[in-house]
């Protein structure tokens, strides 16, 4: 599904457009084929680091191919159990700004509704509270599972079988997490200081 967002004034909900025009935000989720010839043949994005991107075991990184920015992370699917995390492409071209998720991806919500002010035109603030987002979502989510390990290692002594693949489980998260992690820092540093491209 594409939607095609601008929001340049104080409205505090974005405007949904049906054709694509400067200073939006395109949001694709879960693309069909048409949708992604669609873009590509639109804004003359590579039409394989888009297919990257719908590779559940994309890695975190960053490309830059005919002056367009391909952002590669990974968010946090809070509400599965135990919870994963799956690619996010960000791409930013002279005058817009599209992301594409291979799932349907929670924060939009928060987007959609007003409850975070952003403005189209000012693509790199919108980069950066998406990022923020994003963060949150491992944030939330790591304090969630540090108490329940705490929980797990107060009582040692009685542990079930259940509570040990439950610690198993929860280490693989961990372990999926902080790879993630580790390879998204730099990335957001480098965009930070401005060292990947000029917005």
């Amino acid at each position: 599904m594409i939607r095609i967002l601008k929001k340049i004034t104080s409205e505090k909900v974005p405007e949904e457009l049906n054709h694509f025009e400067a200073d939006t935000w395109i949001h694709i989720e879960e693309p069909t084929d048409n949708e992604i010839e669609r873009i590509v043949e639109a804004f003359k994005l590579d039409k394989s680091l888009l297919q990257d991107a719908l590779d559940i075991d994309e890695v975190p990184r960053m490309e830059i191919e005919d002056d367009i920015l391909y952002i590669y992370t990974r968010y946090v699917l809070v509400n599965q159990i135990p919870a994963d995390t799956t690619p996010l492409l960000i791409i930013i071209t002279k005058q817009n700004l599209i992301t594409l998720s291979l799932r349907d991806l929670p924060i939009m919500t928060k987007f959609l509704s007003g409850k975070i002010d952003f403005n189209t035109s000012k693509r790199s603030l919108l980069i950066i509270k998406l990022f923020r987002q994003i963060n949150e979502t491992y944030s939330t989510y790591l304090n969630s599972l540090t108490k329940k390990l705490r929980s797990i290692t107060a009582s040692l002594e009685k542990i079930s079988a259940q509570e040990i693949i439950q610690f198993v489980t929860y280490e693989s998260i961990l372990y999926d997490f902080n790879s993630t992690l580790l390879r998204i820092s730099p990335i957001y540093r480098n965009f930070m200081h401005g060292r990947s491209i000029k917005l």
